[in-house]
């Protein structure tokens, strides 16, 4: 996201990108059996040869305490000991990586690098305008106006890309070899060699001042950097709306590769290529920070916002960037034992962690205008197929993380196979999604040995584990949640017989109503959960009505009492899932679900629409919860059951759209 603030008596074009010391976080030990400490790192300050940091660390867990911090300052000169800030003076000027290492009482590490350039000083001459490093302007007429670029951030509106800032690039069409690329399909597939020969529609903004023209370039991510880039064209500012020629040829090796497109307000093409300022002088390559290498979050910011936040080379060194680019992916195919052409896999692979561990980065993008609130419980369906190499047989070895290195509450509902084409997690993102922002975080691998499901912080549904209700977790995952684990009801349960007949409510992991008799008797289940506007969901196992009614869900008007609201949703006299309305006393059906969905099912409700397996099956042009209370009851016949094992309920998503997953 990119914001620019006008200094007073200059126009809104007027602004420079505010730039931050790269620092990385990397885990010293293992992510699995014990969480190590966070480390975050303030930009450093220098003055003269004396470079100073300050930063905040924090312990894994609450059982943990920080013991101590050891710095290294890169110079050679040995590791120090000490709390933060810390200052030291280097004895000559130069680039120094500084690493702070942090420590807690189990023995967990945890560490922070930040870059430091105290070789030169910036070049600017009062009065001028001179290109920045790449994706900014520095305006040195006196006043200095920042504007912070984040493509991703959390706290405003995509939209403000294409409003303010440097600018973006968005792909639109392709001919030739890219006839099947537009705005929503950014990938192609072809085979090893094959001729890569087209156009490539591109819309251009370039927000700087009338005089920032800006190169914009195409590089491959495969080939030799400084030999592979091509100039498009020089960009005026405004927007363009121009064609680029593409004449590349695919690797001869299966794969995935990228072709990257991007412009910044530098004097040459090959400084956008390599991330160098041109005030540095001639193009530093491969540094890891070339725009032919850049990493699968990258691409997908890339991609998503014609946007991403980049490491780009100054002269005080590395510092983030903003850098307005756009990305196709180029899936090149490999012979099969056959000699056939055989597709790339179109999903990312995890990559390498220490102990044998991997992850996999994950972006949960929320496209809506409004907040997916805090806490949020997020859907993640997976192929687990797809990574079984890295699986064990149930899915014991999985955990979520957040980019912060902390474990987020997940829940595996379905699918606990690594031979699963369809695998259902839950998880409890703590801070929401903000309007139109990403959630990042990470899919992990533990060794196979390892068992990562400990019934708290990762867990699964109850009828999963081995012995039933081990590893569930659901308490600890959704806003409400019950398991009828054991033989009693769960606290806020209630249930009760109308005297005389014949009917109960049995609880043995799980819960059963039944029915049996003629007359009006009524077997209930009652809950003190509030419905509101919730979602609430249901794993229903088995149900007969051959005479009789089974209303799984409605709202009561008493949390331990039958109290008829207006409609709910069950099954009456061997028909399919319906809505009745009960007011009248003699049940309506206000809706059926057609076809009918096979048992067991998820079934749930929120607002006027029923779901069955999280599809809408029912909608109904009122409210189906009339009263305030989560009921349940089997009544007024025999041989009337239902039994289920879990229920829930959970905050709706965002204008009830949940926020995409992206791999």
């Amino acid at each position: 996201m990119c914001l620019s603030y006008p200094a007073q008596g200059l126009g809104k074009k007027w602004f420079k990108l505010a730039l931050l010391a790269v620092t990385t976080v990397g885990f010293a030990s293992p992510l699995f059996s014990q969480i190590g400490p966070t480390v975050r790192l303030s930009s450093p300050v220098i003055q003269g040869l004396t470079a100073t940091v300050n930063g905040v660390t924090r312990p894994g867990s609450a059982a943990t305490r920080i013991t101590g911090i050891i710095w290294n300052w890169g110079d050679g000169t040995e590791p120090v000991m000490g709390w933060f800030p810390q200052s030291h003076t280097y004895a000559v000027s130069g680039i120094y990586k500084i690493t702070v290492t942090s420590a807690q009482s189990d023995g967990q590490t945890g560490f922070s690098t930040a870059t430091v350039n105290l070789s030169k000083g910036l070049r600017q001459a009062p009065g001028t305008v001179v290109p920045g490093a790449p994706g900014r302007f520095v305006h040195v007429s006196g006043t200095e106006v920042t504007s912070e670029a984040e493509c991703t951030s959390r706290d405003h509106p995509i939209e403000i890309l294409d409003e303010h800032g440097t600018g973006t690039v968005r792909i639109l069409s392709g001919d030739g070899t890219f006839a099947s690329i537009s705005s929503r399909n950014k990938i192609i597939t072809v085979g090893p060699g094959e001729a890569l020969a087209g156009t490539v529609g591109l819309r251009v903004l370039n927000t700087g001042p009338g005089f920032a023209i800006a190169p914009l370039i195409e590089t491959p991510s495969w080939g030799r950097h400084q030999d592979s880039w091509k100039m498009i064209s020089n960009i005026r500012p405004g927007v363009s709306n121009l064609s680029a020629r593409i004449n590349e040829r695919a690797p001869a090796g299966a794969g995935t590769y990228y072709i990257v497109f991007a412009f910044a307000l530098e004097t040459n093409g090959a400084s956008v290529a390599a991330a160098t300022n041109w005030a540095v002088g001639p193009p530093v390559w491969d540094d890891g920070n070339d725009l032919a290498e850049l990493d699968g979050p990258q691409i997908l910011e890339a991609q998503q916002f014609g946007c991403a936040v980049i490491n780009g080379l100054g002269e005080q060194g590395y510092h983030l960037l903003y850098e307005p680019a756009d990305v196709i992916v180029v899936k090149v195919g490999g012979p099969s034992a056959a000699g056939e052409l055989k597709a790339v896999p179109s999903h990312a692979m995890p990559t390498p962690l220490a102990n044998s561990s991997y992850k996999l980065p994950i972006q949960i993008v929320n496209e809506q205008a409004s907040d997916a609130p805090a806490p949020f419980v997020q859907q993640l369906v997976i192929d687990s197929s797809q990574y079984a190499p890295f699986e064990t047989e149930n899915l014991q070895n999985v955990r979520f993380f957040d980019d912060t290195g902390h474990v987020i509450p997940s829940w595996l509902e379905s699918g606990n196979s690594r031979s699963s084409t369809r695998t259902v997690y839950w998880l409890r993102l703590p801070r929401g999604i903000r309007a139109r922002g990403v959630a990042r975080l990470f899919m992990t691998f533990a060794p196979p040995t390892q068992n990562m499901f400990d019934g708290t912080m990762t867990g699964e549904a109850p009828g999963l584990s081995p012995e039933y209700g081990l590893h569930d977790n659901g308490a600890q995952v959704f806003a409400r949640y019950a398991n009828f684990i054991g033989g009693s009801l769960p606290d806020g349960w209630s249930s009760n017989v109308t005297p005389g007949s014949r009917g109960a409510v049995d609880i043995n992991n799980g819960v059963r109503l039944w029915h049996s008799a003629t007359g009006g008797g009524v077997s209930f289940l009652g809950s003190d959960w509030v419905v509101q506007s919730n979602v609430v969901e249901m794993h229903l196992l088995s149900e007969k009505t051959n005479n009789g009614q089974d209303m799984i869900m409605f709202c009561s008007a008493s949390p331990t009492q039958l109290a008829w609201t207006p409609h709910s949703i069950g099954y009456q006299n061997r028909s399919g899932l319906v809505v009745e309305n009960n007011n009248s006393g003699t049940p309506i059906v206000a809706g059926q679900a057609l076809p009918s969905p096979g048992l067991p099912a998820i079934i749930g409700f929120q607002g006027n629409t029923v779901f069955a397996n999280y599809e809408p099956a029912i909608t109904l042009g009122d409210p189906i919860c009339g009263g305030t209370f989560l009921a349940s009851e089997a009544n007024t016949g025999f041989d009337a059951a239902f039994a289920f094992d879990w229920v829930r309920m959970r905050p709706p998503a965002p204008e009830n759209v949940m926020p995409k997953v992206v791999f």
